[in-house]
């Protein structure tokens, strides 16, 4: 499977809102109506580009994953630096990725990643991990 470098930013609104709904919809995946197989990917991949952004933060010591849910019900991760006091780097404003279109500088603002390519849809060669 060839990387595909697209933007995975997403807004902090976007992101408040995925993980709250994971957590309040997560015990319903094993349930009869929750069962098809779109909804928890067996993995999702991200280009480089993304994390080359999120790890070139300033105060950037590490990264966390947050499990999050869609609008359609579909288990994503939601990426966002850590630092130093083990805190989420969070986007200031709703403003930053339109900021970071236009070539502004991130290094004090946080960045937020999801849009993986997810598997079953778009799924890598087989391997140990995905067989």
């Amino acid at each position: 499977m060839e990387i595909v470098k697209k933007d995975h930013r997403i807004t902090k609104k976007a992101a408040i809102a995925m993980t709250k709904r994971y957590r309040q919809e997560k015990k319903k995946i094993i349930a009869p109506s929750f069962k098809h197989e779109s909804i928890l990917p067996i993995c999702e991949t991200f280009d480089r580009a993304g994390f080359d952004e999120l790890l070139a933060q300033k105060s950037c010591v590490g990264v966390r994953a947050y499990y999050a849910m869609n609008e359609q019900d579909q288990v994503h991760l939601v990426f966002v630096g850590v630092d130093a006091q083990g805190r989420d780097i969070l986007p200031a404003s709703e403003d930053t990725i339109a900021r970071l279109a236009t070539q502004e500088s991130a290094e004090d603002d946080g960045v937020l990643l999801d849009n993986g390519a997810r598997c079953p849809e778009n799924c890598p060669e087989p391997s140990p991990l995905n067989s």
